[in-house]
């Protein structure tokens, strides 16, 4: 009961336990809620609610609200001619000749005297933020929630395994091949050089970029003036573009990615296709296929990047 709310509410929850038949508010508007938004009223509904011996029907507005599931405002409290007593926290009302009071839930807390004690105020303050359940109010409190999270605490270890031997030596032996930092600048021209062609006749993208948190954001800048400094990139006077996006990963890292599937949908095949090594080879087929099975081919970048 809230002698401040112009509405009698019902919870969008509430309806749809109760499987109550809404329909549509003859008088659609806006209201105000607490956290100062304006949410819309386009539905309402018959609630059946009994107050100790009485029984009643009234017209409810829907909202999404979590604070109870049915919330009787002003307009009940105006029709039925409501009493409210400030100092009990009580609602009387006629009903068929004799009043009916209704009480609080909960019982009245009566003043405590302060006893000293010797905890901290860091104890005092977990005590006061620590709840405990009966086992009935707990499976009370489980039928009105139906959603129960369990939170299992363990110490956590920074124990790492260490590596084989023989992977520890094989790693040392070509520990040049693939160093924890590229070199600041791009490796020497080979003589095949690779372009990208486009179809012809095809509009180039220009893309706008992907909504980033501050965080993301500051992650995508500090790794693109990482490869400028380096050489990898440079700035672009292209008015076309496409845009990237951060991917985590399993160290919790974030891996920049191209966004490149609308340039690949323009792009011309320009390379041959694979040669199909006929069943009158030398080498049996199956055995070429076991072997190129197992190949794995990376990149200097991508090795560096752990990123295979």
């Amino acid at each position: 009961i809230d002698g401040g709310s112009t509405l009698n509410v019902i919870s969008e929850t509430a309806v749809a336990r109760l499987h109550l038949q809404a329909e549509p508010h003859p008088h659609p508007f806006h209201v105000g809620w607490v956290d100062k938004t304006r949410l819309p009223v386009t539905e309402r509904c018959l609630v059946p609610l009994q107050l100790g011996p009485c029984h009643e029907q009234l017209y409810c507005d829907i909202l999404p609200m979590s604070v109870a599931h049915v919330l009787l405002g002003r307009p009940w409290l105006y029709d039925r001619r409501v009493k409210s007593c400030g100092r009990e926290n009580t609602y009387t009302f006629p009903h068929e000749g004799k009043n009916i009071t209704l009480k609080p839930s909960n019982p009245a807390i009566k003043p405590t005297k302060d006893v000293p004690s010797n905890l901290s105020i860091k104890e005092k303050t977990l005590e006061h933020r620590l709840s405990i359940l009966s086992p009935v109010d707990f499976a009370h409190e489980l039928q009105e929630t139906g959603v129960v999270f369990a939170l299992l605490l363990k110490p956590a270890s920074d124990y790492i395994t260490p590596l084989a031997e023989p992977i520890q030596q094989l790693l040392t032996e070509f520990s040049d091949v693939i160093p924890d930092d590229l070199p600041d600048d791009l490796p020497p021209a080979r003589e095949i050089q690779h372009v990208i062609d486009l179809v012809p006749g095809s509009a180039i993208p220009n893309l706008p970029h992907y909504r980033m948190n501050p965080p993301e954001r500051a992650e995508l800048n500090r790794q693109i003036h990482g490869l400028l400094a380096k050489g990898f990139i440079r700035h672009s006077l292209s008015p076309c573009a496409v845009p990237v996006i951060l991917t985590p990963k399993k160290d919790g890292s974030w891996r920049m990615c191209v966004d490149s599937r609308t340039v690949n949908k323009i792009t011309g095949s320009t390379l041959p296709m694979v040669p199909r090594i006929p069943s009158t080879s030398s080498v049996p087929t199956d055995q070429i296929e076991d072997v190129l099975d197992h190949e794995v081919v990376a990149s200097s970048t991508g090795g560096s990047t752990r990123y295979l």
